[in-house]
């Protein structure tokens, strides 16, 4: 948080990886540097408010120095955050104050939108999305057709509990076990490091495809957490498949090692018996198409249909 009257330049990162990503406050008359130093990733997108995207190549730098105008925001008038979201009408609010067209949309749900019009999930009558990232985002599928719920909420994964036993611990949620920040967190704990230790995907999948045994120890426990709630949903809802998303969705090995250790665990494991479990049919559990980007093109699509169409 900062005070309004204080002149700075706030430095954010947006859904990191790692709890340890900080806002950083830099004074306001210094100059903020990116350089692309990646020898892998030799073209990096960039994009600012109000201004064509562009591309950083190998070796270029990127300066950002405070404008010599103050920026001015939307304030609604109700007393905190979820107030101002709760059964109030937004987008048109936001629509009146900026003047042009404004469509909200959820992010699992944007996914859930693409994936069913155009993605892995095209056809299917009923099937769900897990986008996996500081929480879980979700949408549902039933009769071919996105489920909202009375008050569109339908598929917030990360409020699910996940031991009745431990109502009360927020880390036995789907949002604490099956979430990236769990499967960091989960592999800190293996590596004996604290739990604030610099950490992000990258050097987590790093070390999997290096064959170290903590991060694959860590990843199989984090499948069998999904696996576990992909299964509860099946019981429920009878899914013919389940589009993993979110940014770690990029990694091949995640897909892999989920469905191996569905097969493992929840059937071959069950406790009833597996002859038992596989009397259920087994859901498709396949990477979204599009990956991390679902949700930026689901929303494009909802968007499409409240406007462009009519």
């Amino acid at each position: 948080m900062v005070d309004p009257a204080l002149s700075c330049l706030c430095f954010t990162p947006i859904c990191p990886h790692s709890l340890s990503a900080k806002p950083i406050i830099f004074a306001p008359e210094k100059k903020l540097t990116l350089r692309n130093i990646s020898r892998r990733e030799r073209r990096l997108s960039y994009s600012c408010d109000g201004e064509k995207p562009g591309v950083l190549l190998y070796g270029e730098e990127l300066t950002v120095t405070a404008g010599r105008e103050k920026v001015r925001f939307i304030r609604m008038n109700q007393s905190s955050f979820c107030a101002t979201l709760h059964k109030t009408p937004v987008g048109p609010r936001l629509a009146e104050a900026c003047g042009c067209r404004v469509w909200i949309e959820n992010d699992g749900k944007a996914a859930a939108i693409a994936e069913l019009e155009r993605g892995a999930l095209k056809g299917c009558r009923n099937a769900a999305v897990f986008i996996i990232g500081t929480g879980v985002g979700g949408g549902l599928i039933i009769d071919g057709k996105l489920v909202r719920g009375r008050d569109c909420t339908a598929g917030e994964y990360s409020f699910m509990n996940t031991n009745a036993d431990a109502w009360s611990d927020p880390s036995k949620t789907m949002a604490g076990q099956c979430s990236t920040s769990g499967l960091l967190s989960g592999y800190r704990a293996r590596k004996g490091l604290p739990a604030d230790a610099p950490m992000d995907g990258r050097i987590f999948f790093e070390a999997v495809h290096a064959g170290e045994t903590e991060a694959n120890e860590a990843l199989r426990s984090f499948c069998r957490a999904v696996a576990v709630q992909i299964y509860n949903l099946n019981v429920l809802l009878d899914l013919e498949k389940v589009a993993i998303g979110g940014g770690i969705s990029k990694q091949p090995i995640l897909v892999e090692t989920l469905n191996e250790v569905y097969e493992e665990y929840i059937l071959r494991g069950h406790p009833f018996s597996e002859a038992q479990a596989r009397c259920l049919p087994r859901p498709e559990i396949v990477p979204c198409r599009f990956l991390s980007e679902a949700n930026q093109i689901g929303a494009f699509a909802s968007y499409q249909k409240a406007f462009l169409e009519k």
